[in-house]
């Protein structure tokens, strides 16, 4: 599949590493040694190692796509290159995508706002925007911004004891909380959250138990007795997709938590609302 990715993120959130995970033939850097580049790969990758070529200019960069042949390429970084640089070389990279009809990535840093560095228009030159930007809790994330391929999606990821990739375990109860593109998981019961009805109603019944999600809202009006999100069925799917069984209030007894409960759960406490590959781990290609 044709196209290019641009993935952002602050110092030490993962861009390298993810870059890495696609596999690619060309990795073009002015943000590593050569030595350090293939240390990374044989850590990430051990059984794949692509042409690491050094650059310093936007000459050299073109140098490399003209003998880059095959794809995919990466190019690390183009905030290394300063903003006009970096956005021409932004711009080779996609000509180059769309010659040879292959793919391509390009890691860019973030600004003071937390935005992608350089000229605005950067970002939108791109078929796919990654944000690598950890949650409000501090664990690594994975979240697709833009994509001509995809939904707007996420997933959670961390470093094992070995430096490889991996996937976090979540053994809390939680409420999903966030926007379609940008949930993360709240662990109950810390402040913050907005939809834990569901699970402050199964603990004041003693029946909360880890390894579940949910995002609902005590509403006596309603059926069930509990509002939903309108987006419940992608925030069920996010659950799902970092190992949790996802609870609905249909599969609850409201008229038994009722009795068992000492007392009806409070208006939730909405102060300090935080504000915002191919490798199997991630559940999530940005090329697909």
């Amino acid at each position: 599949m044709q196209g290019t990715v641009g993935v952002y993120g602050g110092p030490g959130s993962g861009k390298s590493t993810v870059g890495a995970l696609i596999r690619p033939r060309w990795w073009i850097t002015k943000e590593q040694e050569p030595r350090a580049a293939g240390e990374m790969f044989r850590r990430v990758t051990p059984d794949h190692m692509p042409q690491i070529v050094a650059v310093d200019t936007v000459e050299n960069v073109a140098e490399a796509l003209h003998h880059a042949q095959q794809g995919p390429v990466v190019i690390d970084s183009l905030s290394a290159f300063g903003m006009k640089e970096g956005l021409m070389v932004a711009h080779m990279l996609i000509q180059w995508s769309k010659q040879r009809n292959d793919r391509g990535l390009a890691i860019m840093q973030v600004n003071s706002r937390g935005d992608t560095a350089g000229y605005m228009e950067l970002p939108h030159l791109f078929d796919a925007i990654v944000n690598l930007s950890p949650d409000p809790w501090g664990v690594r994330a994975f979240r697709i911004e833009k994509s001509r391929w995809s939904p707007l999606e996420g997933a959670y990821w961390c470093f094992d004891t070995e430096g490889k990739v991996s996937k976090p375990t979540f053994d809390a109860a939680y409420s999903v909380e966030g926007e379609p593109g940008n949930y993360w998981l709240h662990p109950y019961p810390l402040k913050g959250s907005k939809w834990s009805g569901l699970l402050q109603l199964l603990e004041g019944a003693e029946q909360l138990s880890p390894g579940i999600a949910s995002s609902a809202v005590r509403a006596s009006y309603m059926s069930e007795g509990f509002i939903q999100p309108m987006d419940y069925e992608e925030r069920q799917r996010f659950a799902h997709r970092n190992g949790l069984e996802w609870l609905s209030p249909s599969d609850v007894d409201l008229e038994d938590l009722l009795d068992c409960s000492n007392t009806e759960p409070a208006a939730n406490d909405t102060e300090g609302v935080p504000l915002l590959t191919d490798h199997p781990d991630f559940q999530i290609d940005p090329f697909k």
